[in-house]
Formats: structure tokens, sequence, C-alpha cells
């Protein structure tokens, strides 16, 4: 059994510092523009969405248009084979604030993945919540994230949206600590 995503999605999320709405749709049904894979670019370089997610992998190279150019190939690649369900949460004028993604179709337990611009800081934690009531319409039992163990800002953004530290999990791993949200 897949997850059952509708499509033409625009969910509203509420920037809960500025009070500004921002709206979460599917990547596939996102225009892959010259302007928006240079925001991209831009989110990507940013300092600490840099420093947590693409330091390393990229082996200190900047995040490039190749790199927001492989990100839609491979969300879209993901939604065509229902494998894995990439979202951008655009702002009301259609440019990038945030992204997060839903990492395979496992109903039973899938994991989760985020980052935000810095310029849209307090969107992240309503964007968790919008995902995880997406994901529990769509079949999902649980969701669990990995936040890096010193990356307070994301084990914040999981705990306000409602996730569980897992303690075994997180006592079994160096890097990271373990965070879930059980669907009834």
């Amino acid at each position: 059994m897949t997850p059952r995503f509708p499509r033409n999605l625009s969910i509203p999320v509420t920037n809960y510092l500025t009070g500004v709405t921002y709206s979460l749709h599917r990547v596939d049904e996102v225009v892959e523009t010259d302007e928006i894979l240079a925001e991209m670019v831009a989110i990507g370089n940013e300092t600490l969405v840099y420093s947590w997610l693409f330091d390393e992998m990229l082996d200190g190279k900047p995040y490039q248009t190749k790199n927001a150019r492989d990100f839609f190939e491979m969300g879209i690649n993901g939604w065509r084979s229902s494998k894995m369900f990439v979202f951008l949460l655009l702002t009301k004028d259609g440019h990038p604030a945030a992204c997060i993604d839903i990492k395979s179709a496992d109903l039973g337990r899938a994991e989760i993945g985020y980052l935000a611009s810095h310029r849209h800081r307090g969107v992240m934690t309503n964007t968790v919540v919008a995902l995880s009531e997406l994901a529990k319409e769509a079949g999902y039992k649980m969701l669990y994230g990995r936040v890096r163990k010193r990356n307070r800002e994301s084990l914040g953004v999981l705990l306000r949206a409602g996730f569980s530290r897992n303690e075994q999990e997180s006592a079994e791993c160096e890097t990271y600590d373990y965070f879930e949200l059980k669907f009834s």
C-alpha cells in the first residue's frame, strides 16, 4: 500500500513570528525556473543550512545550480515512483522559503527531513505540523526525524511539532537524536 497524497496542494502555513502566510506545495507541481533555482542555491549556501546539510556532502564546495536541479529531479522522480515525497514552502509571491520531505512510502514508519532559509525564521514548526497532518491523512502511522545532537533549532522544531524523543535510538547513535510522532 502506498500513501495517498492529493494533487494540486496549496496548504497554508503561518509564520509564527511574523503572521505571514506561506503555502506548501508538492515539488512536482512547482515550475522549476531560473529564479527559483537561484533562490534554492542561495538557501543551500546560507551558513547554517550549508554547515548542517551540505558541507560534508559537497566536500566544502558551494551549493550550486546543478545541486538545485538535482534536488528538483530527485523530488519529481520520488513522486513519479511513489517512493519519496518532497514539498516546497513558497511565499505568497512563489519564492522558496523552505523544503520538507517524507523519505519513503513505508506507511508504518517514515523519516522526514527539512530545511528553511534564515530569512524565513518561524516557518518550520508549522510546516512540520502541516506535513504531519497531510501524512496522517495519506495513511502514515508514524513519522520520525533525525537531528544532529548539537542542532538545537531543529530539535526545537520537532518538539514544538509534537514529536517525542526516542530515547533508545538516540542513546545508540553518537551523531543524531531521534524523534517520532505516532498517529492514533
